[in-house]
Parts: structure tokens; sequence; C-alpha cells
């Protein structure tokens, strides 16, 4: 299969239409046809689903859409970089919401003092969005503390840190420390949502215990949580480092049987992923 092939197929994927896919490539409608037709026959396998006059992508082609798009991507890169035409280039970062509040704004201080020619862009969001950006090649590499990184990355550890239980003073008069896991059972909960890597931590160790929760809340701000806590609905659990200290003391920290909750962060790009100098360089020198 061709570049060609690949770039016909990413278009398509993008645009959900052969039609507007050809549009935008300046191509007619059957070329692009026949060019998807054609990686279909090569890999022996259907890339998409036709119903309703719409075509959606199978597993298969889901899994061949990965890859196209660092292809792609990867090859429009190396054009700029060997032909010298990369005085533009951008190193886009990922980061999860946790350890871009507490640690990445002093790295990227650092960083645009000492390179100011360097241009970077961040990306801060929960822990699986940026992993389907990194899979869409959008990003370069990232960190996120998800337990369960793909089998698409490369992941190496950077820190770790605990996490706490804390609630409200007026709650903590209702508690009876130290707890258990299966004690946190029995309270409201206040959490991050679903996908976040905090929540991956937690579910995680519940799950181990063999317990289910259901959280009275749950919210990708980490600064309503604490304010849900402090006026007493409940116990979060996080970092200690993403309390403001101007709201710490409005909070108690809660005695657990055993420190439970421990949060890694790790260094991930695709395995496909070409390493950049600059990209080296910012690993070695600010993370690892």
């Amino acid at each position: 299969m061709t570049l060609r092939h690949m770039k016909i197929f990413v278009e398509v994927c993008s645009e959900e239409s052969i039609t507007k896919a050809a549009e935008n490539l300046n191509m007619t409608q059957p070329t692009v046809s026949i060019a998807i037709k054609e990686l279909e026959d090569h890999y022996h396998t259907q890339l998409f689903e036709r119903m309703n006059r719409r075509i959606y992508l199978t597993e298969k082609g889901q899994e061949l859409y990965q890859y196209a798009q660092t292809i792609v991507s990867q090859f429009a890169e190396a054009e700029n970089r060997i032909s010298g035409n990369n005085t533009d280039y951008v190193l886009r970062i990922g980061c999860n919401v946790s350890y871009g509040a507490t640690k990445l704004t002093d790295i990227m201080e650092k960083y645009q003092t000492e390179y100011p020619d360097i241009k970077y862009r961040l990306q801060v969001g929960n822990s699986n969005q940026i992993e389907r950006m990194l899979l869409h090649n959008e990003l370069d590499f990232a960190i996120v503390d998800n337990v369960n990184i793909s089998v698409h990355f490369v992941s190496k550890l950077i820190t770790q840190e605990n996490m706490s239980a804390f609630c409200g003073k007026k709650y903590a008069r209702i508690i009876h420390a130290p707890l258990s896991v299966t004690d946190l059972c029995s309270h409201p909960l206040l959490l991050r949502e679903r996908g976040s890597g905090s929540r991956s931590v937690i579910d995680q160790v519940f799950q181990l215990q063999g317990l289910h929760i259901t959280p009275i809340m749950e919210s990708t701000s980490t600064l309503a949580i604490i304010q849900a806590a402090i006026h007493n609905l409940g116990i979060c659990i996080m970092p200690e480092s993403l309390i403001p200290a101007s709201l710490a003391e409005h909070l108690i920290q809660i005695e657990m049987t055993e420190n439970y909750f421990m949060r890694r962060y790790f260094l991930i790009y695709h395995k496909n992923k070409y390493i950049s100098d600059k990209m080296n360089h910012f690993f070695h020198r600010y993370l690892l």
C-alpha cells in the first residue's frame, strides 16, 4: 500500500464521507472508492460498514485509522525536518488535569526561560482524552496517571504521590477513624469523573477489594469537589498538592488503616512516534 492510499483513507475517516473526502482531495468519488476497495482487498478485511447512505468504521478500520494517521503525520514531519522547512516546529505536550495543576506549569516556566525560541502547545484534559489525542497524533507526548495505559504507547514512570481522604470539619465529627476501604463505601463520596486518572486509581482500589461504589458527586472540576467536601457533603480522595492553601484549613485529612491510594505519573508517547531531538531533550532535562 502507498502513502496515497493512507492519505485517502485518513480523509474518508475524518469526513465520514467518501463524497466529502473526494472534494477535499480534488479527486473524483470513484477514485476514492477504488482506493478504499484496494485497501480492503490488500488487508483482506472490511474497513467500513455502509448503512443508510453513511459509512462507519469497523473494528479493523479503527485500528488501521490509528496507524494511518501516524504514518501520514510523520511523513509530513519528516518532509519538513529533512528539507529544512521546520521553522514552525511546535512541541505538542499533553497532560492530565492533576499534573497540569501542580507540576507542569513550573516545568514549562523553566523551559520557556531556557529555550525562548522553541514554540510549544499544551493540552490539559483527563487521561482518556489525552490518550485519544496521542493515538490520533494530535500530541507528541503526554503525562498521565491512568493505570491502564494503552498497548499502543511506550510508558515511563516519572513520579508518584499519595492520595488522601478529606472531608469538612462538621462531617469529620461523625467519622470513626481510622477508616478502611470498606468503611469508605458507607460514606458519600465526591470524586472526579470516569476517565480521569485519579478516578481510575480509586476505582481500581475498590475493585481489588471486591467493592462497588456509587459517588454522590462526580465532576471534572477538582475545585468543585473540594468545595463540596468543605460544605460537608461527603468525602473526597485526592493528592494534598491539589488543595489550594487558602482552602486547606477548611478540610480535615481522614486517617486510614492503610495507605491505599497511590498515584503514579507516566510519560507516554506512541510506540511508532519518531522521537525528535527536542522531544528527547525535554524528556531527560525536565521529566526523567
